[in-house]
């Protein structure tokens, strides 16, 4: 009997996601089209991995940015796919013994951690000032 052992590879070691990160940037002079492929690709990857360790260095990543006021619109999409990647609270059929991390201690760590909801404001009326000074 040919019994065949199963090898399992820890692709994070070989995938490098801040190329993708690093795509749908601003800075970056690549089509939208591309932007978002990469932007979607990541959060695919990050939700196929379902490691909330790289999870939370992305979305540090996405603070980060919302903090210097770049990349806004490509941050908060990010922050509001990646978030969905949790289970709501309300989808978990049966008591778990351990605790699962559900989109709504995910929003209480980013509160606690960061003053996103001033970011997010400081942001918009940035953008809508460079609006203004483009009509």
């Amino acid at each position: 009997m040919n019994k065949k052992k199963e090898v399992k590879i820890d692709e994070t070691k070989y995938i490098d996601l801040t190329l993708f990160w690093h795509i749908f940037q601003d800075q970056n002079k690549v089509s939208q089209k591309v932007k978002d492929q990469a932007l979607n690709s990541l959060i695919e990857i990050l939700q196929e991995f379902n490691e909330k360790e790289y999870k939370d260095m992305f979305t540090g990543y996405a603070i980060d940015n919302l903090k210097k006021s770049t990349t806004f619109y490509s941050s908060i999409v990010f922050l509001r796919k990646v978030i969905n990647t949790y289970p709501l609270d309300s989808q978990i059929k049966f008591k778990p013994t351990s605790t699962v991390i559900t989109v709504q201690i995910v929003l209480a760590e980013i509160i606690k951690k960061y003053d996103i909801f001033d970011l997010i404001l400081q942001n918009l009326s940035s953008y809508l000032k460079q609006s203004h000074e483009i009509k």
